[in-house]
């Protein structure tokens, strides 16, 4: 199948960035604070447990309101055999000197016409590059009584004051 061919290209690619990314020396994510405003797209490739599959997209904003915690949120798109758009909101923390950063968001799914809350978590490593970032992301979203899914994949995004 053509999602499967493509899940495991994302994979690969995935597990690449994550690699390379650990033997890079990363600069300090606090240096990026100054910049308040951040904008963002990203896209991958989801699962749940009974192998539904399906291609992930989306948007993000977030505000710096310090240098250790970000808030903001997303608009996003699960396909093939998901279908869901969802709308999250919460916070990034920035505890590490590297660039790795843990988030936590509630939202709402769309899905058959209906909302339905969720959970999300959320892992990236954010690499910069003058005002511009990119890098690996994983999210696991917790559905109340259904199941959860996983995503991941690769963000891109611009910073400015």
């Amino acid at each position: 199948k053509l999602c499967h061919m493509a899940k495991y290209l994302l994979s690969g690619l995935f597990l690449f960035v994550f690699l390379w990314a650990a033997g890079q020396e990363s600069e300090i994510q606090n240096e990026h604070f100054e910049q308040h405003h951040h904008l963002s797209t990203f896209a991958g490739f989801t699962t749940d447990y009974k192998e539904k599959n399906g291609y992930k997209v989306g948007f993000e904003y977030e505000y710096r309101l310090s240098r250790l915690i970000g808030v903001g949120g997303t608009f996003d798109f699960t396909g093939y055999d998901f279908q869901i758009f969802a709308l999250s909101v919460g916070a990034d923390f920035y505890p590490f000197k590297i660039p790795l950063v843990p988030g936590i968001m509630i939202g709402a799914k769309n899905y058959d016409s209906k909302w339905n809350p969720f959970v999300r978590g959320r892992l990236v490593y954010d690499f910069h590059s003058g005002n511009f970032s990119w890098g690996p992301m994983i999210m696991y979203d917790f559905f109340p009584n259904e199941k959860d899914i996983m995503s991941y994949g690769i963000f891109v995004g611009y910073s400015f004051h």
